[in-house]
This record gives C-alpha cells, sequence and structure tokens, in this order.
C-alpha cells in the first residue's frame, strides 16, 4: 500500500490522532 492508502487506514483507527504528530507511533507503519 502507498502512503496515502496508509494514512486513509490510519485516519480511519484514529480519527482524533494527527498523522504528523510527534505522539504518532509511525514506527509501527514504517
Amino acid at each position: 500500500a502507498n502512503i496515502h492508502e496508509l494514512e486513509e487506514v490510519i485516519v480511519a483507527k484514529f480519527p482524533t490522532t494527527n498523522f504528523n504528530s510527534d505522539d504518532f507511533p509511525s514506527k509501527e507503519y514504517a
């Protein structure tokens, strides 16, 4: 999946989380 598809999934699961937030566990989705 490309980053845009992945971001859509993340937003769906974490609608209140900013994808670019330093608090977001982005390493889990790298």
